[in-house]
């Protein structure tokens, strides 16, 4: 049986403005009358209806970047619609209800009654069981555990986002091992604080966005997102241009005795020197934002594990392309992607990897790390091949052998890959084409 058009009008508020954060859609949804009769402590009544609404997701997915509502149940009657929902999250953004991120994993629910006139929410009571939530992010961790590492991990990134990089002090070790340093990067935890010092002298607001941690052994590794505003010199390759940028990255660490010790990492370099006009731009990506309707694939890490070092020796190494559908979900959503215009579902994947093995035939990948968590697998890894054949990113072939690296996050379900989030080291990549100064 279809849902009423009251339910979906509830629906559609989950979907799009708590799981998704498209906020530009409350006016649609929410009547100019909206009166919230269970706004939490310190909510503001002042100011139009979007102010007033949009600040509750704002709170949820600034502490929660990750947040996703699973509807469980939904009553109507009238133009009541009752509903029970699920929230789950991680802590790894902002502080919430006075306490700092901590990375723990969150489960709540909430139970809402909504009014709905004209089509749109007119009338809400209902909360969520914020006692219960924040007594989840206040639970306290066994040393060593990958809750430990999480909330470390979680730290750090927070304390760079407040530019306290004297806290590493007290959780980086000082032997600290950075495998991807910057030009000239001193060693230690004197050198890691002088690099991020380079990236907040040249955007002053930079903030880091986890939007998802995953942690085995002593291994932890953040994906996200960064914005700041370019108010200074970057890397002596682009002056102040005053614009504000976004770019995606993914960040490992070795996390031990309640250290950090040793860490890597892969930025859209590409698309941070496209903004800053050191690299022409190219054809905007096209894309779609994956939904998370499914409940996360509880299946054994180790058979995931299998899975992607099958499809990489397959796809990859062998150029088996006809085998993709053994591995890859054909409605598949890629998250990042060096190529401009990528193609939707599964074409895209094998867009990606014909186009470097139709410039370097003999590429061959191997997986330096991975580990996996949930429905998660994470790897870095290194591939090596000549570039003999055709173009690559517009640079002729010059039988040169290139060296690449990255971190990937694939999520899998139904022994399929159906979603992927990747950073190839795209500086080094467009320095050794020669299309990238190397200094």
């Amino acid at each position: 049986m279809a849902e009423s058009k009251n339910k979906q009008v509830y629906r559609r508020f989950v979907d799009e403005v708590i799981n998704k954060g498209n906020l530009s859609v409350i006016p649609e949804l929410y009547h100019p009358n909206y009166i919230d009769h269970s706004a939490p402590p310190g909510a503001s009544h002042e100011g139009s209806i979007y102010d007033q609404v949009a600040q509750i997701p704002k709170m949820f997915r600034g502490a929660f970047p990750d947040v996703h509502f699973t509807i469980e149940e939904m009553a109507e009657e009238g133009d009541w619609v009752a509903t029970r929902v699920t929230g789950r999250a991680q802590h790894l953004g902002q502080p919430f209800m006075g306490v700092d991120p901590t990375g723990w994993k969150v489960e709540w629910s909430s139970l809402g009654f909504f009014r709905i006139q004209d089509g749109k929410i007119a009338e809400h009571y209902g909360q969520p069981d914020l006692m219960g939530l924040r007594g989840q992010i206040t639970r306290k961790w066994e040393p060593g555990s990958l809750d430990e590492n999480r909330a470390i991990v979680t730290r750090y990134v927070y304390e760079v986002n407040k530019q306290n990089y004297d806290a590493f002090d007290e959780f980086v070790d000082p032997a600290f091992v950075d495998h991807d340093p910057i030009p000239g990067q001193l060693p230690g935890i004197p050198g890691l604080k002088a690099a991020y010092r380079m990236f907040s002298d040249a955007f002053p607001d930079v903030w880091f966005t986890f939007e998802d941690l995953i942690a085995e052994g002593d291994l932890v590794v953040g994906r996200g997102v960064i914005e700041g505003t370019h108010k200074g010199n970057f890397m002596g390759m682009a002056p102040p241009t005053g614009k504000r940028l976004h770019w995606t990255g993914t960040r490992m660490f070795r996390v031990k005795n309640g250290k950090v010790t040793e860490g890597w990492i892969n930025l859209d370099f590409l698309g941070l020197l496209q903004q800053l006009g050191v690299i022409p731009t190219m054809a905007e990506p096209s894309g779609s934002s994956a939904g998370q309707d499914e409940q996360p694939d509880q299946r054994n890490v180790a058979k995931n594990k299998d899975l992607i070092v099958r499809y990489f020796e397959t796809i990859w190494n062998r150029g088996q392309l006809e085998r993709e559908p053994e591995f890859v979900a054909q409605d598949i959503v890629v998250h990042q992607s060096p190529i401009p215009g990528l193609r939707e579902g599964i074409a895209g994947p094998l867009q990606i990897v014909g186009m470097f093995r139709a410039a370097i035939p003999d590429i061959h990948l191997e997986h330096t790390v991975m580990f996996g968590d949930g429905d998660k697998v994470v790897h870095r890894w290194e591939a090596k091949g000549h570039h003999t054949a055709a173009p690559l990113f517009g640079a002729n072939a010059s039988g040169k052998e290139i060296l690449m690296t990255g971190i990937n996050t694939f999520r899998v379900a139904n022994d399929r890959i159906v979603e992927r989030w990747g950073h190839l080291d795209i500086l080094g990549l467009l320095q050794q084409l020669g299309l990238a100064p190397t200094n």
